[in-house]
C-alpha cells in the first residue's frame, strides 16, 4: 500500500493555485498520441482538486473525505520523495496502480521499471485524473511504450477490461499498489475498486494456473476435437431464437437436492441447461434437460456421460478444449462455439463459423452464457451455490470429478456474504466465480433469479423461487430440432491443404531444432577466456539466431501449438529477466543464460513436432480417410 506522509493532517500553509503553472496542454498532446479516446474524455472534465505547493514546490492537494475529514493527497513536504520511498515492488510482468492522485507514483514507476514491464493505471475518477494533468508534467508516463490507462470505468467494465488486457499483455505475475489516501477519503469508490481489481487478478491467476498445469492436455483436446468441431452445430444458429422464454441453469451445488420437486413442476415451462455433472442426477429424477454444458478438460471427466442412457432430445453444449473422450461419450447431438483463439479463427476456413461464446471460470458460467445467448428471460440459477453451507462440495448423487467432503479444502476456506444474510464458507476460486457472475449479470438485459437459499450472495441476481418465474407450459423441442438441422460446413480441400502444410512444417521444424541444439552444445564447450573461442562464439551465435529466426517464421505451427507453448513462454521470460540482471561484463554468465534459453526453446519446438505427429495426424486420417 502507498501511504501519504501526514495523510491525516495538514502542516503547510496553503499557497496560491496560480503559482503552479498549467501542464495540461503538453500533457493532453502527449496523451493523445498514446490514447486519443482518453484524451478526449479528459478534455471534457473539470479540475476537481485545487493544488497548493509542497515545501519543495511540487503541487499537492487536500481532499474532503466521505466522512467529512480532510485528507492530504500527497506529502506536503516532498511528494516525489514520498513516492520514491513508497514504491517497493519486485520485478513482475506488470505493476498496477489503483488511485492515480497527482501521478507521482506513476512517474516513479516509469523511472524505476524496465521497459519490458507493463504499467497499468486504474483511476475510477476522471476528474481527479484531469486535475493531475493540469498540475504535473506527466509526459514521461504518456510517452512510455508499455503503459495502459483504465480511467472512469464502472465495476463490470473495469473487470472486463482488466481481463482483456491481461490476456493481450500476457501478464501473469503482477504487483498491485493502492493509493491509501484515496482509499481513506473515498472508501465507497476506491476500496470497492480495490476489491474488484483483486478479483480480476484472482480470475487471471486461476486462468494462468489452469493453462500452465494443463497446457499440453488442452492442446491435445483441441486437436483431438477437430472431428467433433466439424460435426457440431454452431452456437450462432441459436442466437436470440428463444426471446421471452424462461431459462433455467442447473449446476451441481448442495442446494440442488432441495430443488428437485420444483424442477419437476417447471420442466415443461422453461428451457433447461444443466452442467454435465448434473445430467445423470436430473434424468434419474425424471427431469430431462434440453441442453447439457461441458468444459472439463481433464481425463477424469470421461465419467460424466458414462453408465446411463442419454435421451436423443438432450444436446451437448461443449467447449472446444473439453476432454476428447468425454465429448465422444455423449451419445446425442452437439453444439460448440469459438472462444477467440487465433487457432480457431484460422480453423474456420475448414469447419466454418460456429459463433463466439464466452466461457468463464466454470461450466456454470458456460451454461449461463449459452442460455443468455438464446435470448431467454428471465434466467433462473439452480444449484449455483458457489459455497459450502454443509459438509459436502456437491449435491448428493451428481457425478463428481473432484470434491465430496470438505477435508481437503478446509485450510483455504474463507467467509463470504451469504444469500440469506450473514456469511457462508467458500474457497478463493469459487469467490472469483461469484464475482464473474456479478460482472456478467450486470451486462444481462433480462432478469436473473438466484433460487439458492444457502449459497454465496451473487449481487445483481434477485432472490425468488423457481415456480415464481415461469408461466404456461411450452414446447420448444421441435424448434431446437429445427435449428440443429441447419447445414454444418466441412471444407475437405481446405483441411487437406492445412494438413499438408503442417506435415511439411513438422519436418522443417525437426531439422532446424536438431541443427540449433548441435550448435548450442558446441557453444557450451567453448572456453570464453580464449580469444579464438570468443570469436567462435560470435560465429555460432549468428547461426543459432538464424535457426531461431527460421522457427519464428513457422506461424502455422505456433498458431496450432499456442497453448502448448505457454509453459515455455514463462520459462523463457524468466531466463530473459535473469540475463538482464547479469552484469554486462559477465560474458560466461550471459552466454550460459542465452544457451539455457535457446536450448529450452529448441527442445520444446522439437517436442511440439513429435506431439503433432502423435495427435493431429490420426485426426487427419479420420477426416480424410
Amino acid at each position: 500500500m502507498i501511504t501519504g506522509k501526514g495523510a491525516t493532517g495538514v502542516r503547510a500553509e496553503e499557497g496560491t493555485p496560480g503559482m503552479i503553472q498549467s501542464c495540461f496542454d503538453q500533457n493532453r498532446k502527449s496523451l493523445s498520441w498514446r490514447d486519443p479516446a482518453l484524451a478526449n474524455l479528459i478534455a471534457g472534465k473539470k479540475v476537481s482538486l485545487p493544488p497548493f505547493p509542497s515545501s519543495v514546490g511540487l503541487p499537492t492537494s487536500r481532499i474532503r473525505g466521505e466522512n467529512g475529514d480532510i485528507v492530504l493527497l500527497h506529502s506536503d513536504q516532498d511528494p516525489a520523495k514520498e513516492a520514491a520511498e513508497s514504491f517497493q515492488v519486485k520485478r513482475p510482468d506488470a505493476v498496477l496502480l489503483l488511485g492515480f492522485g497527482f501521478g507521482y507514483v506513476a512517474l516513479e514507476a516509469v523511472r524505476r521499471l524496465p521497459s519490458w514491464m507493463w504499467l497499468t493505471v486504474i483511476e475510477p475518477d476522471p476528474d481527479l485524473f484531469r486535475s493531475a494533468m493540469e498540475f504535473v508534467d506527466l509526459t514521461p508516463l504518456f510517452s512510455r511504450d508499455r503503459v495502459k490507462f483504465l480511467v472512469g470505468l464502472e465495476r463490470a467494465e473495469l473487470q472486463e477490461s482488466l481481463r482483456i488486457w491481461c490476456n493481450e499483455a500476457q501478464a501473469d505475475d503482477m504487483s498491485l499498489l493502492s493509493h491509501l489516501p484515496l482509499e481513506r477519503a473515498r472508501p465507497s469508490i476506491y476500496r470497492q475498486a480495490l476489491a474488484d481489481v483483486k478479483e480480476a487478478l484472482n480470475y487471471r491467476s486461476s486462468e494462468v494456473v489452469t493453462l500452465l498445469k494443463h497446457a499440453k492436455q488442452i492442446t491435445r483436446n483441441s486437436l483431438g476435437n477437430i472431428p467433433f468441431m466439424v460435426g457440431s452445430q454452431g452456437v450462432n444458429v441459436f442466437e436470440n431464437r428463444f426471446r421471452g422464454v424462461p431459462g433455467i441453469v442447473v449446476a451441481a451445488g448442495p442446494s440442488l437436492e432441495r430443488q428437485v420437486e420444483a424442477l419437476r413442476k417447471v420442466k415443461d415451462r422453461a428451457i433447461i441447461v444443466c452442467v454435465g455433472k448434473s445430467l445423470r442426477f436430473l434424468l434419474e429424477n425424471g427431469i430431462e434437460p434440453h441442453f447439457a454444458a461441458h468444459l472439463d478438460l481433464v481425463p477424469e471427466s470421461e465419467v460424466v456421460f458414462q453408465g446411463y442412457d442419454i435421451p436423443e432430445s438432450c444436446t451437448l453444449v461443449w467447449d472446444p478444449e473439453s476432454n476428447t473422450q468425454a465429448v465422444s461419450r455423449f451419445t446425442g447431438d452437439r453444439i460448440t462455439f469459438e472462444t477467440g483463439t487465433e487457432w480457431e479463427t484460422w480453423a474456420k476456413t475448414f469447419w466454418g463459423e460456429k459463433g463466439y461464446l464466452q466461457r468463464g471460470l466454470s461450466v456454470a458460467h458456460t451454461a449461463f452464457h449459452f442460455i443468455r445467448t438464446l435470448g431467454v428471460d428471465p434466467i433462473a440459477l439452480v444449484g449455483v451455490d458457489l459455497a459450502f453451507p454443509g459438509n459436502r462440495t456437491h449435491a448428493e448423487g451428481v457425478t463428481m470429478t473432484w470434491g465430496g467432503g470438505l477435508e481437503s479444502i478446509e485450510k483455504v476456506m474463507r467467509d463470504v456474504p451469504s444469500v440469506t444474510g450473514g456469511t457462508v464458507r467458500t474457497i478463493p476460486s469459487f469467490h472469483a466465480m461469484v464475482t464473474l457472475f456479478e460482472t456478467e449479470i450486470a451486462k444481462t438485459d433480462g432478469r436473473v433469479i438466484n433460487t439458492s437459499d444457502v449459497g454465496a450472495l451473487i449481487r445483481g441476481a434477485e432472490t425468488a423461487t423457481l415456480e415464481s418465474i415461469v408461466g404456461e407450459p411450452i414446447d420448444v423441442r421441435d424448434r431446437i430440432a429445427s435449428l440443429m438441422a441447419h447445414p454444418r460446413k466441412f471444407d475437405r480441400d481446405a483441411f487437406q491443404s492445412f494438413s499438408d502444410r503442417l506435415t511439411a512444417t513438422v519436418e522443417r521444424v525437426t531439422g532446424v531444432t536438431e541443427t540449433g541444439l548441435r550448435m548450442i552444445k558446441r557453444v557450451r564447450r567453448l572456453d570464453l577466456k580464449n580469444r579464438n573461442d570468443r570469436e567462435e562464439l560470435v560465429r555460432l551465435g549468428k547461426k543459432i539466431n538464424g535457426c531461431k529466426s527460421e522457427l519464428e517464421k513457422e506461424g502455422e505451427f505456433q498458431r496450432v501449438l499456442h497453448r502448448y507453448f505457454s509453459p515455455l513462454a514463462v520459462r523463457v521470460k524468466k531466463l530473459v529477466r535473469e540475463k538482464e540482471l547479469c552484469p554486462p561484463d559477465d560474458l560466461e554468465g550471459r552466454t550460459r543464460l542465452d544457451s539455457d534459453r535457446l536450448t529450452a526453446y529448441f527442445e520444446e519446438f522439437q517436442r511440439g513436432a513429435r506431439f503433432l505427429r502423435e495427435t493431429l495426424f490420426p485426426v487427419t486420417s479420420e477426416l480424410l480417410g
